[in-house]
């Protein structure tokens, strides 16, 4: 972390420090202000009573003199002079315990003392005995010099307190002084020690904050801010170099999936093409153009053998005919298919490097894609990752292609079985019949009536056998497209509806994906069967066509109609629609059953259990 490398900020550099000293400052000259206050006041308190008690020293001693001069009597003289002997006291008592040392009031005091004590006070208390004008007189002017004196402690007192005032007043202003000071200096401290680093940072950090990392803090001091923006600084430069890396990975990590996007896309389109039931060298001299645009690679060709027989068969190719030339007669089939199962990079003598790339053996076919390389710079991982994905998906896409046509010649053979036994089971038969007929016309010499009989039965039979052979022939013409089983369905009710003038409902309840498409042929075959015997039979002028599936996932297909009946329930002779049914169902691993309805007519039942739900049970 940034701040482990920050050292300890000294005392003489500690911003918090020199506030607390500014701080401590103003509330230690507000301290002393309040101390030096109240001594003042404390000391000067009671000088107000003293100046009052002065006064009435003053009217005590002219009432001294007037008791003097009125004859009063001893005693009365004798308790004023007392009560102003102890009025006296307590003033000289306070007055000098809040004098200062240098004041002049406890020697103007001793001289007040001193002269009451031995002048007045014993003029007084000896009035009576020496009464008379000149010892008046005498009382008299010593008493006005006594309020002299006392006049001068009153101004001396006066002077005392107007001086400690003038010394509050001149410690306060000295104090209000040094405080505005302090206050200044703590305001301008504040000012370019806080206030202008922290404008500083906020201003840093929002142009960091806009992804601008060259600014830096220009306070760097020692003090706790400047610490702050030196780490500030580093943090910045740690986040610069994060947010290089960052862009950095980010670049790398887009290119990453750029590359992976361009060979998803690129096996997508060669998986879509491949896909395709028949795919053509058109398509794979596309797929060859897509992978050496996408993977930047130079011209290459896609060939493959089968069962291992050299030389192979070349699909497409984007090599000129030198090139092949070169690349066959110098390598041959051999060499380039066991260098595409080493996976390794195979320059040719004195040319440009090539890779070869294996079609994977899935089946009988296998096969390999050379590719010319642009560079002698070895192959990425991920493009031989998308080469070898493309080769697997052509080799599936060449295994199912070859799967197809195997399971179609076998279709083709099946259907030709199955046009053989129906014609042998019908055509045959009925043509059997009839040349039996014709040799008999040849060899016997029958009357005319007899030989009109075999003529008629030549004709119902010749009849017989041509409509059979139409109905196989609108058979083997059926076919199930991509709308599916419902609509071939419809079509063939709406077919023999018209045809056969008669009413056809039909109801199924099959899933659309239930049924193979060889079992959609042979149950449609075997309705066609059934509705060709209505046809010609049943008299019926109603058909109902039912198509369900039991949870046991049993298919029943039902066709009934209201008809007279199928009598013994075995075909009629020389009709074979029964036995093309039961063959069918057969086919079906399936069972047919052909029963007259209670409620008249004949009804068809088929179930069989489909090879769909067989395989998921």
């Amino acid at each position: 972390m940034v701040f482990s490398v920050i050292p300890n900020i000294s005392i003489k550099d500690s911003l918090l420090v020199r506030l607390g000293l500014a701080m401590g400052t103003i509330a230690f000259l507000s301290f002393i202000s309040m101390v030096l206050s109240t001594s003042i006041a404390d000391n000067s308190l009671g000088k107000a009573n003293a100046i009052n008690s002065a006064g009435s020293l003053r009217m005590m001693s002219y009432r001294l003199l007037s008791y003097a001069e009125s004859g009063a009597s001893t005693t009365t003289i004798s308790q004023a002079t007392t009560d102003f002997q102890l009025r006296l006291d307590a003033l000289e008592s306070f007055v000098i315990s809040r004098s200062a040392d240098y004041s002049e009031l406890p020697a103007k005091f001793a001289e007040v003392r001193k002269f009451w004590g031995e002048y007045i006070s014993p003029s007084l208390l000896s009035i009576n005995e020496k009464r008379n004008a000149a010892t008046l007189k005498a009382l008299n002017e010593e008493i006005s010099t006594f309020v002299l004196q006392i006049n001068g402690i009153v101004s001396l007192i006066e002077e005392d307190l107007e001086q400690k005032i003038a010394l509050l007043k001149s410690l306060q202003i000295a104090l209000l002084v040094m405080t505005v000071s302090v206050c200044v200096i703590t305001m301008w401290m504040m000012k370019n020690q806080v206030v202008k680093p922290l404008r500083d940072l906020l201003s840093v950090a929002s142009r960091v904050r806009d992804n601008d990392f060259s600014a830096k803090a220009s306070h760097t001091d020692q003090d706790e801010l400047g610490q702050l923006g030196e780490t500030f600084n580093m943090m910045v430069s740690e986040i610069s170099e994060t947010y290089e890396n960052q862009k950095r990975l980010i670049a790398e990590r887009t290119k990453e999936l750029t590359e992976t996007n361009r060979s998803l896309e690129l096996m997508y389109r060669s998986a879509l093409r491949l896909s395709e039931s028949n795919f053509t060298p058109g398509s794979l001299k596309e797929l060859l153009n897509d992978i050496e645009q996408e993977l930047d690679l130079g011209s290459g060709t896609i060939c493959i053998n089968e069962n291992g027989a050299y030389p192979a068969h070349r699909l497409t190719t984007n090599l000129l005919k030198s090139d092949i030339e070169k690349l066959c007669g110098e390598r041959g089939c051999e060499d380039c298919f066991k260098s595409s199962l080493a996976q390794s990079d195979t320059p040719n003598a004195g040319d440009q490097p090539m890779v070869f790339v294996p079609i994977k053996d899935r089946g009988s076919i296998t096969g390999v894609l050379p590719f010319r390389l642009k560079s002698d710079a070895a192959v990425p991982a991920w493009k031989m990752r998308v080469l070898e994905a493309i080769g697997s998906n052509l080799s599936m896409a060449l295994s199912k292609m070859q799967h197809q046509e195997e399971l179609h010649r076998i279709a083709v053979l099946e259907e030709r079985s199955t046009i053989a036994r129906e014609l042998h089971d019908s055509i045959a038969q009925s043509l059997s019949y009839l040349r039996i007929q014709v040799a008999r016309l040849e060899k016997n010499h029958l009357a005319p009536f007899d030989q009109h009989e075999i003529v008629s039965e030549l004709k119902a039979g010749l009849a017989s056998a041509y409509k059979e052979l139409r109905e196989l022939i609108s058979a083997f013409r059926l076919k199930i497209d991509e709308r599916g089983f419902q609509t071939a369905l419809s079509e063939t009710s709406e077919e023999f509806s018209r045809r056969c003038n008669l009413r056809i409902d039909c109801k199924n309840d099959l899933p659309p994906t239930l049924l193979s498409a060889n079992e959609e042929i042979h149950v449609l075959r075997i309705i066609r069967e059934a509705l060709a015997n209505i046809e010609k039979h049943a008299q019926a002028s109603e058909v109902f066509i039912s198509a369900t599936v039991s949870e046991n996932h049993v298919v029943a297909i039902r066709i009934s109609d209201n008809g007279i009946g199928i009598g013994d329930a075995r075909s009629p002779e020389n009709h074979y629609g029964l036995i093309i049914m039961e063959d069918r169902a057969q086919s079906l691993d399936g069972v047919i059953t052909v029963r007259n309805r209670e409620q008249g007519g004949t009804e068809v039942l088929l179930t069989f259990l489909p090879e769909k739900s067989d395989t998921e049970r």
